[in-house]
């Protein structure tokens, strides 16, 4: 199984398809979380705009890093 380091910053590794780790994930705000799983779901039909939901999410974790928590 492929993994990589989690970007919430904890230092966790997670699974390829896993965006982050479960804490990580959930600090990230509602919006941005449910924005994620809506272009994944569709993500066959509008690809760019998957790109675009996980990038905001890498965005938000580094203005947010884990040490301000």
């Amino acid at each position: 199984m492929r993994a990589h380091a989690c970007p919430g910053g904890c230092g966790e590794e997670v699974a390829y398809a896993r965006l982050s780790c479960v804490t990580c994930w959930l600090r990230l705000p509602r919006p941005i979380r449910d924005e994620i799983n809506a272009a994944y779901r569709h993500r066959m039909q509008d690809r760019g705009r998957h790109i675009k939901a996980m990038y905001e999410a890498a965005k938000w974790y580094r203005a947010n890093p884990l040490s301000d928590v």
